[in-house]
C-alpha cells in the first residue's frame, strides 16, 4: 500500500509539472510540422550542403579556392574566404546521415536550444513562494515561445543558427562568474574557436563580451581583470581558423558590400511590415519587453537591477535598432529581447529572496524530452504528408528539378548564365560540375559582375554587349526574366520550359550565318 501510495503521489506530482507546459508542447509539435515545410526552403541551404559535401571530399582545395563557378575562376572576386566552412560540413554530414528530415530536426533542435532550453536554464526559479514559481516559469516559457515565433520567418538551415546558440549561451552563462578562472578561459577560447569557423556572426559575441568589459570598468571593478582576459582569450580563439587574421580582414567586405542594398533580407523594416504575420510577434515582443522592464523598475532595488542588466539592455537595444535597418537582424533582436525580459523577471524574484538557479532535474528533463518528442513527431508527420526535398518549394521559389535532370544528363556546352538561386541548387545537385555564372554568395563575386548579371537578366540597355563580353552560350533562368524573350533575338533557342524555368542555347548555325554575312 505504501509503495502504491508513493507511486500515485509521484504520478500526481509529475502530472502537475506536465500540465502547465502542455501548451508549449502543442506549440513545439506545430513548429516541427512547420519546419518540414520551410526550414529547407532557402536555396542557400542547398549551396551550404553541396559545398560541405565537397569540403568532406577535398578539404584543402575547397577551403582556399572556389570550385563551383566559372566566373570566379576567370574574373576573380578578391581573397577567397569560406567563413562558414564548419557549418557547411555539419549540414552535409547531417544530410548524409538522415537526409532532409535529419536536417529539419537539426534546425528544430538548435531553435529550441536557443529560445527554450538555454533560457529556461537561465531563468528557472524554484523558490519558497511556490504559487509564484509556476506563474513566473509559465511567463518565461510564453515569452520564449513568442520570441521563437517572432524569429520563425528566418529559421532556416543556415549558419546563423550557430551564432544564435553562441549568443544564447553567453546570455545564459556569465563566464566571469565561474569560480575557476582557468575553466572560464578554456571554455571561452574553445567556444570562439568553433564560433569563428561556423559563422561570421561570432563578432556579435565578441562585441557583447566587450560591452561587459566596459560595464565592469564602471560598476564591477572586481571582475574587470577577468573580463579583460576573457575578451583577449576569445579574440585569440577566433584566430584559430584556416585563414587566420584574413578572416577579420574579410568581414568588412561581407558586412558592407555594395550588393547588400539589393538583398531583400537586408532591406529596412517598415512600420507597415510590423503588422504583417511575419513580424507581428516581433512587434508584440518589443511592447511586452518595454512594459516588463518599466514595471520591474518600481518593485525593489531598481538601481541594482538596472546596473546589473545594463549591458544586456544596451546590446538588445542596439540589435533591435539594427533589425529596423536590416530585417535579417530581427532574429537576433528577438533573442536579446527574450533575455531582457528574463533578466527583469529573474531580478524581481531575487529581490524577494528567492532561490534562483536551483537545479530541478525532473522539470528540465520533462521539458527537454517533451519538446524533442513533439519536435520529431511533428517533423516526421509533416515529412510523411509532404515530400521532403532540398530545397523545398515555396510560393516565391520553385526548384527546377526537371531542368536539373536534363542538365545532369546532357549539359549544354560553353559558358552558362543562370539565376543565382538556381545556381545554389545546381551546386548541391551537380557539385563541381555546376560551373555557374553566379549563386547567392554575393560577397564572393565582384560587384561589377553582379551588376552585369542584373543588367542582362532585366534586359536593360547594354545587355546584348554583355552577353558577348562573357561569351554566354546557354541560359538557365526563371521564365519571368525579360532576358528570356529578348535573347531569342540573338540566336538562342529554347530547349526546355517547365516548373517556371527556361533553358536557352545559342544556335551555332545562326552564329555561322551571321559570320558569313
Amino acid at each position: 500500500m505504501v509503495a502504491r501510495s508513493s507511486i500515485n503521489s509521484l504520478i500526481f506530482r509529475l502530472t502537475l509539472k506536465i500540465i502547465p507546459v502542455i501548451p508549449l508542447f502543442i506549440q513545439v509539435l506545430y513548429w516541427g510540422w512547420l519546419l518540414s515545410l520551410f526550414a529547407l526552403a532557402d536555396p542557400d541551404s542547398s549551396f551550404l550542403t553541396g559545398s560541405g559535401r565537397q569540403l568532406l571530399c577535398d578539404p584543402l582545395h575547397s577551403l582556399y579556392r572556389d570550385q563551383f563557378s566559372w566566373t570566379l575562376s576567370s574574373y576573380g572576386g578578391g581573397p577567397f574566404v569560406k567563413y562558414q566552412w564548419l557549418s557547411e560540413v555539419i549540414f552535409a554530414s547531417v544530410y548524409s546521415l538522415g537526409g532532409p528530415l535529419m536536417q529539419v530536426i537539426l534546425v528544430g533542435f538548435l531553435a529550441l536550444l536557443v529560445f527554450i532550453f538555454l533560457p529556461f536554464q537561465y531563468a528557472y526559479i524554484q523558490d519558497a513562494y511556490k504559487s509564484r514559481r509556476a506563474y513566473l516559469n509559465l511567463v518565461w516559457l510564453f515569452v520564449g515561445a513568442l520570441a521563437l515565433n517572432g524569429s520563425f520567418f528566418h529559421i532556416y538551415l543556415r549558419p546563423e543558427l550557430f551564432t544564435l546558440v553562441l549568443l544564447s549561451f553567453l546570455f545564459s552563462f556569465d563566464l566571469a562568474k565561474i569560480k575557476r578562472p582557468r575553466l572560464a578561459y578554456t571554455l571561452a577560447f574553445f567556444l570562439f574557436v568553433f564560433s569563428a569557423n561556423l559563422h561570421a556572426g561570432f563578432v556579435l559575441g565578441l562585441l557583447y563580451l566587450l560591452l561587459l568589459l566596459v560595464h565592469a570598468s564602471f560598476f564591477e571593478r572586481e571582475k574587470l581583470k577577468m573580463r579583460a582576459i576573457l575578451v583577449l582569450i576569445s579574440t585569440l580563439g577566433c584566430l584559430i581558423n584556416p585563414y587566420g587574421f584574413s578572416l577579420f580582414a574579410y568581414l568588412p567586405k561581407l558586412f558592407f558590400a555594395k550588393v547588400n542594398q539589393y538583398i531583400v533580407e537586408l532591406l529596412p523594416l517598415t512600420t507597415r511590415d510590423l503588422f504583417t504575420s511575419e513580424y507581428l510577434p516581433f512587434f508584440w515582443l518589443i511592447v511586452l519587453t518595454a512594459l516588463i522592464v518599466i514595471v520591474s523598475l518600481f518593485l525593489a532595488e531598481p538601481r541594482r537591477r538596472v546596473c546589473h542588466s545594463l549591458p544586456l539592455i544596451v546590446f538588445s537595444s542596439a540589435l533591435t535598432a539594427s533589425a529596423f535597418l536590416h530585417r535579417r537582424m530581427v532574429v537576433f533582436a528577438c533573442l536579446s529581447l527574450l533575455y531582457v525580459v528574463l533578466a527583469a523577471l529573474k531580478s524581481e524574484s531575487v529581490g524577494k529572496k528567492s532561490e534562483v538557479g536551483t537545479k530541478s532535474g525532473v522539470d528540465k528533463l520533462l521539458l527537454i524530452a517533451g519538446c524533442l518528442f513533439c519536435l520529431v513527431f511533428g517533423a516526421n508527420f509533416s515529412a510523411a504528408t509532404f515530400k521532403l526535398v532540398l530545397p523545398m518549394a515555396t510560393i516565391g521559389f520553385q526548384p527546377p528539378f526537371q531542368a536539373l535532370d536534363l542538365i545532369k544528363n546532357e549539359r549544354p556546352a560553353g559558358n552558362l548564365l543562370n539565376d543565382p538561386q538556381y545556381g545554389d541548387v545546381m551546386i548541391e545537385k551537380l557539385g563541381t560540375k555546376a560551373q555557374v555564372f553566379i549563386d547567392t554568395r554575393f560577397d564572393a563575386y565582384p560587384y561589377d559582375l553582379i551588376r552585369d548579371f542584373h543588367t542582362m537578366a532585366a534586359g536593360k540597355e547594354g545587355w546584348a554587349s554583355l552577353i558577348d563580353k562573357y561569351k554566354i552560350d546557354w541560359v538557365f533562368l526563371n521564365e519571368d526574366y525579360p532576358l528570356v524573350k529578348l535573347i531569342k533575338t540573338r540566336g538562342f533557342t529554347e530547349i526546355y520550359h517547365g516548373q517556371g524555368a527556361c533553358i536557352l542555347v545559342r544556335d551555332v548555325r545562326a552564329d555561322l550565318k551571321g559570320s558569313g554575312g
